[in-house]
């Protein structure tokens, strides 16, 4: 207690001394101390960070059918990893996994949904395959679920092969006001799973966002390729890097002896399929726009449902058109011109497409040999 008021009155009598010599002392707030600025950041008080890194626990489940998800160290970024093999079927109503991180308690997100991302890494089990269909969902302890779909943007680079890559999706891209989520209450995040495919992913958690969003710097475009000449195939035989073949309640897709086989008979909430003609690597199309046409070699057979087809690009925009409003050529050939699609009017960039496109409407059938560029007549 004596050396507490001996430094008490000194303190006292050297400010005393220092004012009357004009020394003036600037006030001293809380924010200012060393190492506080970070307690001001909502971040820092969540504790919730990792999401996957290593669990073999009873956090992560997998797919009861139609799928197979495993755990270890094989191929495995670091430590153990989770790979998951899925092949949706007619018989399977949803295929998905979960991870109910941090040993299922409630996880608070409220203060950095616009603050934070999920970042984890992402390979293909074997070999090179298409960015896959995955949908990643939070839930929360009342089952509300919020969504965002995998897009390219995410990801550090693609085509998809077995090499690890970072991808980041941003929290902020989750619509959870407008879907009703409890994000004071969240009870685990779900990934539906549509297709088929092999990944392998591992070292999830939730980062801060930095100063600049990692959307700007990840939204950027591809490499892009622009074709050297007319014509150009965009499928004859085989889909490589084709999603969407498949049977559900309300339409068989596939591909049989080389020729698309497309037979719907209701209207489903996935009723449509795609295929990248490049490798997943932007195309552009736009000094094509006003001397090609898409030219289409197969038949529909005789009824009122609708094939429509178009272009994608890597924004998630698209240009449709049906392809029972163009008449058969003498050739037996559907020709539609690249400028009835519209694309910069619909906002669609012509000059990085993703993939081509083909939904259906009502009931019909189907078939088509080839699908390609060729110069307008």
């Amino acid at each position: 207690m004596k050396n507490y008021l001996f430094y008490v009155l000194t303190g006292c009598c050297a400010a005393w001394l220092l004012s009357g010599c004009g020394v003036q002392f600037a006030p001293m707030t809380l924010k200012a101390l060393p190492g506080e600025q970070a307690n001001t950041n909502a971040f820092a008080a969540f504790s919730s960070r990792s999401v996957y890194s290593n669990t073999t626990g009873d956090e992560v489940w997998g797919p009861e059918a139609c799928g197979d998800l495993n755990i270890g160290a094989n191929g495995a970024y670091e430590g153990n990893a989770i790979r998951i093999s899925w092949d949706q079927t007619a018989a399977c109503d949803w295929v998905g996994m979960g991870i109910g991180w941090d040993g299922w308690q409630p996880k608070d997100l409220s203060g950095i949904m616009d603050k934070a991302s999920l970042r984890f890494q992402m390979r293909a089990s074997e070999g090179e395959s298409r960015i896959p269909i995955m949908i990643f969902l939070l839930e929360d302890y009342a089952t509300a679920m919020s969504a965002a779909p995998l897009r390219a943007g995410y990801m550090e680079r693609y085509p998809l092969d077995t090499t690890w890559r970072e991808v980041i999706l941003p929290l902020s891209d989750f619509p959870a006001s407008k879907d009703g989520l409890d994000l004071t209450n969240i009870k685990q995040l779900v990934v539906e799973l549509q297709g088929s495919g092999d990944v392998m992913l591992d070292n999830m958690e939730i980062i801060p966002n930095p100063d600049q969003p990692a959307t700007a710097a990840r939204l950027t475009k591809p490499s892009i390729t622009a074709p050297a000449s007319l014509p150009v195939v965009l499928f004859e035989g085989s889909l490589p890097n084709s999603w969407g073949l498949e049977r559900n309640d309300c339409r068989d897709f596939s591909l049989k002896s080389g020729a698309l086989i497309l037979d719907w008979w209701d209207q489903c909430p996935y009723s449509n399929m795609g295929f990248s003609w490049n490798r997943w690597l932007g195309v552009d199309l736009s000094a094509m726009l006003s001397g090609a046409a898409l030219v289409v070699e197969g038949n529909l057979e005789p009824g009122q449902g609708a094939l429509m087809l178009g272009f994608e690009d890597y924004g998630g925009r698209s240009a449709m058109l049906n392809l029972r409003d163009y008449p058969v050529g003498a050739d037996g050939l559907f020709r539609i011109p690249l400028a009835d699609f519209s694309m910069d009017q619909k906002g669609v960039q012509s000059g990085n497409l993703k993939h081509f496109v083909l939904d259906v409407r009502g009931k019909g059938k189907a078939t088509i040999r080839s699908i390609r560029l060729e110069k307008l007549p």
